[in-house]
């Protein structure tokens, strides 16, 4: 598939204090940590990501550690950009109850609620809009994908059981 051309420029690396930091006052702007296709990732998009692979994986990450969440986070914002820009290029709309239909679906199989899924991700300083646009990229890509290559692709019963077998071994792995 072609892409409209992609320009990334990333910001250095900004300090793990930084991610835990208050949030800025309404008046500070946030720095830019990359820009694809005249669309810009801040450094709060950034980190706000961040925040939300961290309480996901509750671990407490060490520098190390933060360096490769902050890599993950920022090359999943550029990603989830692409696939949403793709998206509006073919008009794929995803409706805001789409979204929530998807985190109530993910609330029900952590036995919780929608509620209990904001109140957890606020308490760890996480906005749930961070997880709704990483959900809204990517019901706005499985529809593109779908629509494109729905009618050509296959899946045995034998390819799901190896992918469920590989998801069940990984379930132990942080």
């Amino acid at each position: 598939m072609a892409f409209k051309s992609l320009i990334c420029s990333l910001v250095p690396a900004f300090a793990a204090a930084m991610l835990f930091a208050a949030p800025a006052p309404a008046q500070q702007v946030e720095g830019i940590a990359a820009v694809v296709n005249d669309e810009p990732i801040t450094t709060l998009d950034v980190r706000n990501r961040m925040m939300l692979i961290l309480t996901s994986a509750g671990i407490q990450p060490d520098e190390e550690t933060l360096a490769r969440i902050q890599e993950q986070a920022l090359d999943g914002l550029i990603e989830e950009t692409l696939q949403l820009q793709s998206a509006r290029d073919f008009e794929v709309e995803v409706e805001e109850e789409e979204v929530t239909e998807s985190l109530r679906d993910i609330a029900a199989r952590n036995g919780s609620t929608l509620e209990e899924i904001d109140q957890d991700l606020a308490s760890a300083g996480v906005d749930i809009e961070t997880l709704r646009h990483q959900i809204r990229a990517e019901i706005a890509w499985q529809i593109l994908v779908n629509g494109r290559y729905g009618s050509r692709v296959r899946v045995s019963d034998n390819q799901i059981e190896v992918a469920r077998e590989r998801v069940i071994e990984g379930a132990s792995e942080p």
